[in-house]
């Protein structure tokens, strides 16, 4: 017999807390009584390795949400830690505070029914994982180390399905679970990694056997904390490759909503044992793939990730939770939008606004659950299938970098912008400095002129805190010194004109140079004068140096070691430059159309526009030799390098795409036959392979940067390669593919 309070009554069936009964709903008359579930996901505003503050925002968010009724609450990926907070990671003080925090986290939601999804690492022996703690009602109802990393990922955390796990006796793991407490803060746990690879249950979950004697006085608990093998585990694991934290066996059962179940306390609204999921799968439960992630935005990732997702719910006939990085995430390589979604089945429910931190919620009413599970078998294989490259088409795109298949060119622009602009953003608010710039009136300085301008203003601040300085030297025109001006007057930054002649001349005596010959070190003297000011003006103006340099002279090291190539922070580096150029071309459009929000004024708006399109128009130069009596450049860089969209045609598919050379040449004569001979692609090939091989110096000793695309040759976490590598491999592969092509002829 039950007492009242041990009882609930709903629809004629008496549910207690001994007996867990499962309701199958097989009319929308069933649904009487049944509430709606609430969803949330959140993404708190952190700060690197600052775990105390970090937890406040988390307990904020717990809080909101309790209070607003979630069911449910994911956190995005490693929120105590911060996802890119790097190597600290190492650290065994962070990894304790971490711990100490969880503990207090979870006792903050003893009383309530909230299901709290939380990332963080968690070291057992000399192994770390990345583990989501899984807590309902001031316990730890479950741990789920992630098996699925991404390549930076791999550095840090190791694979809980790794073969030589098995080698190992067993694991001990301490959780702090009375922390704060002087007496027995510590428990520890020793798990079989056989028989638990994946899932780690609290000691609270089952009968504790009699505790051994300890000195410290805690305990040592000698028994298997999980049942499931991996094989098991793994059929019913939720898995989005490269998606970061994923819930394996977390599934909605709708058959056990009614509002009045509050308080049962054996009732749970979610299904998270890895032992009950053939069983929750086969009485109406509906899986939840609840995804923790911590990408950086790049230009059209998102857009792309979101189909995803929606394509992946609809097709299985799921939920989908999704928690991206945001405010606070480290700005060093690229910058983090915080995005947030809850999809139902192929359906957004709701979701974050981009670069805003905060919770997102949304509800999802027990007649659509039903409509749900009545669309959807017994078992799901959310499985990411393999990506097409589409490399090997009938028709290579001659600019692959624009996207031009995926994005509009003013969205591509815009999305590329407020990245770049992000980043910086978030550096300069971090530094409280000003951004200082080399404004010499070419392609690269105009739009981290732009780039810097939308920085200041997403931080409300006056465009004439950005100081553009032009540096007008022996190899500079006329023509680039008005074009500078106009865009810095016409824009209302603090313009600054500072020649360099008499320094460089001094530079050039003190080494016995005679100041005339305008060989290799005439012109780097120039580049590297310029960098000297630009460094001493940031440190008198308490500001910093914004480096222009982009992706395809970074490819080729075309640039001064220690000068040009060196910034304090890189706004350009993943931008090709035919993405230069095509910022600069949608660039122009909008301001002499006023549709920019950098500019009000209408005639200073076509000035810029005007100046960024004959920008556009004159060749490439670095202008360290000294133009003609008619102001006409000499010095072109497409003559010493090859245009710049073979360059970056070669770059997409031989770099970043790692075909073959001869492959590279092939798509190169079908894509651009009609423009270029043969013979000039395999010279302007054999150039870029070599300028490449022989420039990794210069990519080795990058700044820091915003990250707008995903293809970066910075060795800090993208692209890694020793100084002292030869390119003769390729060199010869493709005049050996010439060769039999001539044989062949």
């Amino acid at each position: 017999m039950h007492t009242p309070a041990d009882s609930f009554e709903t629809t004629g069936i008496t549910l207690t807390r001994e007996d867990i009964l499962t309701l199958d709903m097989t009319s929308p008359e069933c649904l009487e009584g049944y509430r709606d579930i609430r969803l949330a996901v959140a993404t708190p505003a952190i700060r690197l390795g600052d775990v105390s503050h970090n937890e406040q925002q988390i307990l904020a968010h717990i809080t909101e949400a309790t209070e607003a009724g979630a069911d449910l609450l994911l956190f995005s990926d490693m929120p105590l830690t911060g996802k890119s907070c790097g190597d600290l990671i190492f650290q065994k003080t962070m990894q304790d505070a971490c711990l100490e925090s969880l503990a207090r986290i979870t006792r903050a939601t003893a009383g309530s029914f909230i299901l709290v999804l939380l990332s963080l690492p968690l070291r057992l022996e000399d192994r770390l994982f990345k583990a989501t703690a899984i807590l309902h009602n001031g316990e730890i109802v479950g741990m789920t180390p992630a098996s699925y990393l991404s390549r930076d990922e791999r550095r840090w955390f190791s694979d809980p399905f790794e073969h030589d796990l098995g080698h190992h006796d067993r694991f001990s793991c301490e959780l702090i679970t009375d922390a704060g407490e002087e007496n027995n803060p510590f428990t520890e746990l020793r798990l079989p990694p056989i028989e638990c690879p994946t899932i780690l249950r609290h000691v609270i979950d089952r009968p504790l056997p009699a505790p051994e004697d300890r000195s410290d006085g805690g305990e040592v608990l000698e028994f298997s904390l999980c049942d499931m093998s991996a094989q098991n585990l793994l059929s019913f694991t939720f898995s989005f490759v490269n998606l970061c934290t994923v819930i394996p066996c977390l599934a909605v059962r709708p058959s056990l909503l009614p509002r009045d179940m509050q308080p049962c306390q054996s009732l749970r609204l979610f299904n998270f044992d890895a032992a009950h999921a053939t069983d929750a799968l086969s009485h109406g439960s509906i899986p939840v793939a609840a995804i923790a992630d911590g990408r950086l935005e790049w230009t059209g990732e998102y857009r792309r990730l979101k189909r995803e997702l929606i394509r992946r719910s609809l097709r299985d006939h799921s939920i989908t939770l999704y928690a991206g990085g945001g405010l606070g995430e480290s700005a060093s390589q690229g910058v983090f939008a915080g995005h947030r979604l809850i999809i139902s089945d192929g359906r957004v429910l709701a979701e974050g606004e981009s670069f805003h931190p905060g919770l997102t919620i949304a509800d999802i009413a027990a007649g659509e659950l039903l409509s749900i599970r009545s669309n959807a078998g017994n078992r799901w294989d959310i499985q990411k299938e393999p990506q097409v490259s589409g490399l090997h088409g009938s028709d290579p795109d001659k600019l692959p970098f624009l996207m031009r298949s995926e994005l509009t060119p003013q969205n591509f622009y815009q999305e590329t912008l407020t990245i770049q602009a992000k980043g910086l953003a978030d550096r300069l608010a971090l530094l409280g400095a000003k951004p200082i710039l080399g404004l010499s009136g070419g392609l690269d300085s105009s739009v981290a002129l732009l780039v810097s301008l939308e920085a200041l203003r997403l931080l409300d601040r006056p465009p004439n805190e950005l100081i553009a300085v032009f540096m007008p030297g022996p190899g500079t025109s006329k023509a680039s010194g008005e074009l500078a001006q106009i865009l810095a007057e016409s824009t209302g930054v603090d313009y600054r004109v500072i020649p360099i002649d008499a320094a460089v001349k001094a530079q050039l005596a003190n080494i016995g140079h005679d100041g005339l010959t305008q060989d290799i070190t005439f012109e780097n003297a120039q580049a590297r004068e310029r960098t000297q000011i630009l460094m001493d003006l940031a440190n008198m103006e308490q500001g910093i140096v914004i480096g222009t340099g982009d992706l395809s002279e970074l490819a080729l090291g075309w640039c001064t070691y220690n000068a040009d190539q060196m910034s304090m922070y890189a706004v350009n580096s993943t931008l090709s430059k035919t993405v230069i150029r095509e910022m600069t071309r949608v660039a122009s459009d909008l301001f002499l159309k006023n549709h920019s929000p950098l500019i009000e004024d209408d005639s200073r708006a076509k000035a810029v526009g005007q100046a960024l399109r004959v920008i556009l128009e004159r060749p490439v130069s670095p202008e360290l030799l000294p133009p003609d009596e008619q102001d006409r450049l000499l010095q072109l860089t497409e003559d010493s390098i090859g245009p710049y969209e073979l360059v970056d045609f070669f770059l997409w598919h031989l770099i970043f795409h790692g075909q073959a050379v001869g492959d590279v040449y092939e798509l190169a004569l079908k894509a651009f036959g009609d423009e270029y001979s043969a013979d000039d692609i395999r010279r302007w090939l054999s150039v870029f392979i070599g300028r490449f091989f022989r420039n990794q110096f210069k990519r080795t000793a990058s700044p820091e940067g915003v990250s707008a695309f995903p293809w970066r040759l910075t060795p800090y976490s993208a692209w890694q390669m020793p100084g002292d590598a030869t390119g003769e491999l390729w060199i010869r592969a493709l005049e050996a593919h010439i060769a039999s092509r001539k044989e062949t002829l």
